[in-house]
């Protein structure tokens, strides 16, 4: 598993390396959309790992278990109608 991980990271950062000596050259940084392009390309690699390291729902209902600000927004929430 892991083997395919580093491969994923490999791929994901020579897809990255044209875009970062273009700003490079440029003498700037990410717009919004090159940023949201960017994080499209990290999302599945995230998504994998977090599968692996015990079910994306077990560490989600953890982080929402330990996080009190989640649970102070879902109460203060008004009803909808």
């Amino acid at each position: 598993m892991w083997g395919k991980i580093w491969l994923e990271i490999a791929r994901i950062a020579n897809l990255s390396m044209p875009l970062e000596y273009q700003l490079e050259d440029e003498g700037r940084v990410l717009n919004k959309g090159e940023a949201y392009q960017q994080i499209s390309r990290s999302v599945p690699l995230m998504k994998a790992v977090l599968v692996y390291l015990g079910g994306l729902e077990t560490i989600v209902q953890n982080v929402h278990d330990k996080n009190p600000i989640i649970e102070q927004r879902e109460t203060s929430r008004a009803p909808t109608r």
